[in-house]
């Protein structure tokens, strides 16, 4: 195999096996369960498992000369034929022209792969700036991929976040729904709060009438009691002024009765010492007719004694 700068057999196997699409690449795979446990279980497709997680395990297999290689290169033969025949029966100034239209073509590994399996010095030069070419599609590819890479992760959060976008567009709208329900729930209910608060004012208004009218009946009724109010204190005063009259009369009727009773005490004083006087007089006129009347006593139907207790009788 030709040999260049900075270039190993790993280098031409990865370029070449490159150049292979991905169902040949899986065959081996397919065949061999031990490559497949080198894949720690994932899926023999595409999206499981990618060209650049295979081609290293098959580079690695063919170096150790578990894989040959010899099939992969039928199957290289077979796919790019044409290019095959466009180039052999070109000679190398020609193959030099026909490279740029070549590039328009194919990808500047498969031209390499193509051109390396002459193993002509030739076209050594012609190898190493398809190499160069490469290597600038390399870097480009690296930075695509990376740029992608970048966008996938991008594409990937982006999708998690419409996720989320999408889980909170359904939350929103299901509590709009709600926020809809609840305000026209709320709504009814300061409907039927303005026909209460109506009524209220209906019923505040009547009862500010009533209380008009109570103000007017309390007024008259404050009027009403005043003036009895007064015609009692004028007929208390009355009877205050009657009471005292009469208080003054009744002390006057007591002092009259007391001098009365003086009178009369005095009075009976008088009578007794007027008895007493007559019961002395007529002691001393009994003693002087005890024996005046002694003789015709029994004849005589008058006495001078019963007369005089009659008397007495009648003056007690």
């Amino acid at each position: 195999m030709l040999e260049f700068k900075n270039v190993t057999e790993k280098k031409y196997i990865d370029i070449f096996l490159s150049t292979l699409p991905y169902d040949v690449l899986i065959k081996p795979f397919k065949k061999n369960t031990n490559l497949q446990k080198k894949l720690a279980g994932f899926r023999l497709i595409e999206s499981a498992s990618p060209p650049k997680k295979i081609i290293p395990i098959l580079r690695e297999e063919i170096l150790k000369g578990n894989i040959d290689e010899k099939m992969f290169i039928k199957e290289w033969e077979k796919i790019y034929e044409d290019l095959v025949r466009q180039i052999q029966p070109l000679t190398l100034e020609k193959i030099e022209e026909k490279v740029p239209e070549l590039l328009s073509l194919y990808k500047p590994e498969v031209i390499f792969s193509a051109l390396l399996f002459s193993k002509d010095e030739s076209y050594k030069k012609i190898l190493q700036d398809l190499l160069d070419v490469i290597e600038g599609e390399k870097e480009k590819i690296e930075k695509n991929i990376e740029g992608q890479e970048a966008i996938d992760k991008s594409v990937k959060i982006n999708k998690k976040l419409l996720k989320e976008i999408e889980k909170l567009r359904k939350k929103l709208i299901l509590q709009e729904k709600k926020n809809i329900m609840e305000i026209e729930r709320l709504t009814e209910k300061i409907k039927e709060q303005e026909g209460e608060i109506l009524n209220y004012k209906n019923k505040i208004s009547q009862l500010e009438k009533e209380k008009e009218m109570l103000e007017e009946r309390i007024e008259k009724i404050g009027l009403e009691f005043e003036k009895r109010m007064n015609k009692i204190i004028e007929n208390a005063s009355s009877k205050e002024r009657q009471a005292e009259n009469l208080k003054i009369l009744v002390n006057r009727l007591l002092v009259e009765i007391q001098q009365q009773k003086i009178d009369f005490n005095n009075a009976l004083l008088e009578i007794k010492e007027i008895l007493s006087n007559i019961e002395e007089k007529t002691n001393f006129l009994f003693d002087n007719t005890v024996a005046q009347v002694a003789v015709t006593k029994e004849e005589q139907e008058y006495s001078l004694v019963e007369d005089l207790s009659r008397m007495l009788k009648i003056i007690d």
